[in-house]
């Protein structure tokens, strides 16, 4: 069972709430069912099948709504850095599109360790147990859908989180994002507003965007080297470049 229905029924009917009446009390039963032991659903939501492997209790909803917040929300690109948090069915789900994506860096960040050994082998390549960091100077720079902003944020309040937690500002909306995550766990993220998208012709020789565009450069080229050499290995060739400038 899912809460979407089979493709045979997308477009060819409304799939309407079932009420029913039960000792006595009118029972309706909503559009997502996933989450209970026993209920009544529309047949549009059932998928036939003769297994019974129990994989098949996570596909029904953590793993459309992981992988779908992934290609559908996100839109992730080849090259793409991924944090994903919390890693259990929706969180796992996502990390296996976001590799099937083409993703560069997944991050998987979980109190549980055995959840981020999963993450492990689902593909992930970075990982953060929060219960065992100093947290103090992490920062997550959030840039997605509303609803998933939502989330993150309710979920970095659940985890004890307290990192300097940026919105950007495509999400930055008290009504469709701060409101739903709750005004109690939004108190703390920073929103930001852009004036200027780096990416529009517009804006190409236009200084400060210049300016930004160096900045990038520098950084891909220390991230680059770190891969290469390390960051030890690193300073030391620095150290070694600017003795010979002096000689010079």
């Amino acid at each position: 069972m899912s809460w979407l229905p089979r493709k045979e029924f997308l477009g060819s009917r409304r799939v309407d709430p079932v009420t029913l009446t039960v000792g006595g009390r009118i029972v309706t039963t909503p559009d997502i069912f996933t989450w209970t032991e026993q209920t009544v659903a529309d047949e549009a939501y059932l998928y036939p099948t003769s297994s019974n492997h129990p994989a098949l209790s996570v596909l029904g909803c953590a793993v459309v709504t992981g992988v779908g917040a992934v290609m559908n929300s996100a839109r992730i690109k080849p090259g793409d850095t991924v944090a994903v948090i919390g890693t259990g069915g929706v969180g796992g789900s996502a990390i296996v599109a976001a590799r099937a994506l083409g993703a560069g860096e997944i991050f998987a960040i979980d109190l549980n360790e055995e959840k981020l050994a999963l993450a492990r082998r689902l593909g992930a390549t970075q990982f953060v147990n929060t219960g065992r960091m100093d947290l103090a100077r992490t920062t997550l720079i959030e840039q997605s859908s509303a609803k998933a902003a939502a989330q993150s944020i309710r979920k970095v309040r659940e985890l004890n989180w307290t990192p300097l937690h940026v919105i950007g500002g495509s999400t930055a909306s008290v009504e469709t994002v701060l409101r739903p995550a709750g005004l109690k766990a939004s108190k703390g993220p920073v929103t930001t507003l852009f004036l200027k998208q780096p990416g529009d012709p517009a804006w190409t020789d236009d200084a400060e965007v210049k300016a930004y565009h160096d900045f990038l450069k520098k950084v891909r080229a220390v991230s680059k080297s770190e891969r290469l050499f390390g960051p030890r290995r690193l300073h030391e060739c620095e150290r070694a470049h600017h003795g010979a400038e002096e000689m010079r």
